[in-house]
């Protein structure tokens, strides 16, 4: 007796229902970025005044507030509680006031780190495209089809079309999504775009890759998350280098491995979004129709990793 089985699919979960790890990734270089500023910034607000000869003084009269030589109140005599604590409060005033304004200078570096960061942000895209010659397709009669059925790809993922920019000088075949404040560009070399007659599969499949970076939104996080790192750099790391010039070794090896530590927490959250980015734009890629190629890209990319 034959028995006809039949070939049962399981329905795929979908991995998008909750936030993706990208997010949650670019809160985490955000508040990692943001915490190692407040400690370099205030760092270098101390630093500097230990150089101005100002910071002895300050150690000094915390010392005196600590341990001044105050009777302790009787119960009876309620009033001697305020009087204790108007002396502690005199004693104190300095120092509050100085710690106030480390609270500001440290608030204050935050302020320029997140303005340098918005304004690279800005002119990432202006820069790529200037920095690497890329051209529009628009402006290539012969890439009339190409462009066409590059808006019928981006209708059938439900995004807007973005700008599609060639890249003469490369042949490599993959391409590049990115862009800010709601402008994005799509790089393809002109490795990629011979691919679009010779195998249609495999340009497909690429493509649909690099606008899942659109329909995922995540090149707004992966590249203000390179924008405010190296802005982390300018405005932070090397104000602090220049700061440890004339130190001691032993102040300099307690304020440097500190740092490293941080730096190193930096680097791999960015790396974490980035590489997060990259696997749902295959997630998201792998959920449209002809997207078979990806598997062969995939499996490719790994053997050369």
């Amino acid at each position: 007796m034959k028995i006809n089985t039949e070939e049962i699919h399981q329905p795929r979960l979908d991995p998008f229902t909750f936030p993706s790890e990208t997010t949650l990734r670019f809160t985490l270089l955000i508040i990692s970025v943001i915490s190692a500023s407040l400690f370099i910034y205030s760092t270098l607000y101390w630093r500097h005044l230990e150089t101005q000869g100002g910071l002895e003084p300050i150690y000094n009269l915390a010392r005196t507030c600590l341990s001044q030589d105050v009777p302790a109140p009787s119960v009876s005599k309620l009033n001697e509680l305020t009087t204790v604590g108007d002396a502690f409060a005199q004693c104190s005033q300095f120092l509050e006031k100085e710690f106030r304004n480390a609270a500001w200078f440290s608030l204050g570096g935050v302020g320029i780190l997140l303005c340098v960061a918005s304004l690279l942000y800005s002119l990432f895209p202006i820069l790529m495209i200037w920095k690497e010659g890329l051209i529009s397709l628009n402006k290539h009669a012969d890439m009339e089809d190409i462009v066409v059925y590059l808006q019928h790809l981006c209708q059938e993922m439900g995004i807007h079309t973005p700008i599609f920019l060639q890249k003469s000088t490369s042949r490599a075949i993959g391409g590049r999504a990115f862009g800010a404040l709601g402008r994005y560009y799509v790089v393809l070399p002109t490795g990629l775009l011979t691919l679009f007659d010779k195998n249609r599969d495999t340009f497909r499949a690429v493509m649909l890759h690099e606008l899942s970076h659109l329909r995922n939104k995540d090149v707004n996080k992966t590249y203000f998350s390179v924008a405010i790192s190296c802005a982390f750099v300018i405005v932070a790391l090397i104000p602090f280098a220049i700061s440890l010039f004339g130190n001691s070794g032993a102040e300099r090896f307690q304020a440097i491995w500190r740092v490293i530590a941080l730096v190193l927490l930096v680097y791999l959250t960015l790396a974490a979004v980035v590489r997060s980015r990259e696997f749902y734009a295959d997630v998201r890629a792998s959920t449209y129709s002809g997207s078979q190629a990806l598997s062969s890209l995939l499996e490719l990319s790994l053997i050369h990793i």
